[in-house]
């Protein structure tokens, strides 16, 4: 059970958000220990990094390097269910404040499409960035709805965020090794509590 302490810490409309995903090695091979914890490790490195990109409280960290910031506890993945025979299956949820989804989503949707599609290491994606407004435009249009928000709310621009990431050599670096390592995703998507009826495809198979 998350902490009581957190709702009153953080009284504001946060939603509890899962992930399901699935991954698998290769037919007839299984990862060592080290490969799967690598693959864990960057999977929980990349959804901190657009957390501490996209999320209103870190907003104040502006003149801050990020890589000093500490990412809060309540935005951190938490493992509710693990499968470790392969394919892998694995079930991870966080707390997020409501409005925070009109970016996190599309984010970390567009990352991991563009490192399926469109090849396997950051300069393909920075070649790539122009198509980002595009892609994500039906899915934040949506959301907008859903969550009820106006199109003129204040938040930071998904290119802007996305160029910060593309600039950090730490991420860049990660999400080669991410995009290159023998564990394939063949399934990913979301939802929060209170919208239950958008399951958000994270990895769709045709756009």
């Amino acid at each position: 059970m998350y902490p009581l302490l957190f709702f009153f810490f953080y009284p504001k409309s946060y939603q509890k958000v899962t992930i399901k995903i699935t991954f698998a090695a290769p037919e007839g091979q299984n990862p060592n220990l080290e490969e799967l914890n690598e693959f864990l490790g960057a999977l929980s490195t990349i959804h901190e990094e657009v957390i501490l990109n996209s999320q209103p409280e870190y907003k104040e960290n502006k003149r801050t390097p990020l890589h000093s910031v500490q990412v809060l506890e309540h935005h951190k993945l938490n493992v509710i269910h693990i499968c470790r025979k392969n394919p892998f299956d694995l079930e991870l949820t966080f707390y997020i404040l409501r409005e925070g989804l009109l970016t996190y989503w599309p984010l970390i949707k567009a990352l991991f499409l563009f490192c399926k599609k469109y090849g396997r290491n950051h300069n393909q994606l920075e070649q790539n960035a122009l198509l980002l407004k595009t892609f994500n435009d039906n899915l934040t249009n949506r959301l907008r709805e859903l969550l009820n928000l106006p199109e003129n709310e204040n938040y930071e621009s998904l290119s802007i965020i996305y160029n910060k990431l593309m600039t950090n050599k730490n991420f860049k670096r990660l999400y080669d090794m991410f995009c290159n390592t023998a564990l394939t995703i063949t399934s990913l998507t979301s939802k929060a509590e209170d919208l239950d009826d958008l399951v958000v495809n994270l990895l769709p198979e045709n756009e």
